[in-house]
């Protein structure tokens, strides 16, 4: 009877021993982040680079090892961003890893100035390179349109999409495409034609306005001004495209020096839109020209209060009373270049 206890004893005794083994290697939490951190696993990664990236947030690499070793993980690394949470086991965490199970990324197309700018920010969150994105996002365009460089920022739109980090280039670039069509329905290509303009046109004319104000309830007002001229043949002399053709971000002011710059961006020079957008315009730009207010201004200038607003002009008599007043806060302020 003794002898029997003893055995079933030694038997639980085992079990308890195998329980509280496979309890430290595999339940117990190794994790060390008090908040959730994003682990990138690059597509090209041996299960030792995969260690390396995990490395930061585990308690013990060692028994991360031991557990990925049992569930074959090292034949099975799958690349991607992986969150990682406070408190997570081995076991979670070799299950999410080894299944691939990565959590997508929401990416913002920020507003700048090129397309290679706005897509080399894109590239920076992605695994994709800047490069490789610009050339399949321009190869689409060529293939589908047949379009120039100038107007490849016309097929870009600020908008935040859920990517997953590792996802190949061309279908990022495809993605980005799409929602320009989103975009562009047959409401909005309506409004265009009203207008006189095509889509790439309200692209380039959005991106002026945009450029003009940060305001948008006088977006409308300037994108009617700027119709007002282009109805009449009058040249846009829009600041903005001219210090686009200067290519030096650090002007504030521009000079009369400067409307002499042979450039086909120089709206002081040449009639007519430039031959593409100086700016990736937002989507409420491209509104406020689709639906530009109906007025007879064809003059405006910033206003000397410095509050972000314009004061505008019918008449260029009234325009140079306004530019005046602002030329001079300019100088009391200081402000010559």
């Amino acid at each position: 009877m003794k002898q029997r206890r003893n055995v079933l004893l030694a038997i639980i005794g085992f079990f308890l021993a195998c329980f509280a083994v496979f309890y430290l290697v595999a339940l117990r939490p190794n994790t060390k982040n008090q908040d959730v951190v994003a682990v990138y696993i690059p597509s090209t990664a041996t299960y030792e680079q995969a260690l390396d990236s995990l490395e930061p947030v585990l308690r013990s690499s060692f028994l991360f090892n031991a557990w990925a070793r049992i569930k074959k993980y090292p034949e099975l690394v799958k690349p991607g961003r992986y969150l990682i949470y406070p408190n997570s086991n081995n076991r979670k965490l070799v299950q999410k890893l080894r299944g691939g199970l990565q959590d997508p990324l929401e990416v913002r197309l920020p507003s700048k100035r090129t397309y290679r700018e706005v897509l080399g920010a894109m590239a920076e969150q992605l695994e994709c390179d800047s490069a490789s994105l610009v050339q399949q996002f321009v190869g689409l365009l060529k293939q589908e349109r047949g379009i120039d460089t100038h107007k490849v920022a016309c097929f870009l739109i600020p908008n935040t999409y859920e990517f997953y980090w590792n996802g190949d280039c061309q279908s990022i670039a495809e993605r980005m495409l799409a929602f320009y069509h989103q975009f562009w329905t047959p409401e909005r290509k309506q409004l265009a034609k009203k207008l006189g303009l095509d889509a790439c046109e309200v692209h380039t004319l959005a991106a002026i306005v945009q450029k003009e104000t940060a305001k948008e309830d006088e977006m409308p007002i300037i994108a009617g001004v700027y119709l007002n001229r282009l109805n009449m043949g009058m040249r846009l002399q829009a600041d903005p495209t001219l210090v686009f053709a200067i290519k030096d971000r650090k002007v504030t002011r521009v000079l009369n020096a400067d409307k002499n710059i042979n450039s086909p961006y120089n709206t002081y020079k040449y009639a007519g839109l430039p031959p593409g957008p100086i700016w990736i315009a937002e989507p409420q730009s491209l509104d406020a020209v689709l639906h530009a207010e109906n007025h007879k201004y064809l003059y405006f200038c910033a206003s000397e209060s410095f509050n972000g607003y314009h004061n505008f002009a019918v008449s260029y008599r009234e325009h140079l009373q306004n530019a005046a007043k602002y030329q001079r806060e300019l100088n009391r302020r200081r402000i010559y270049r």
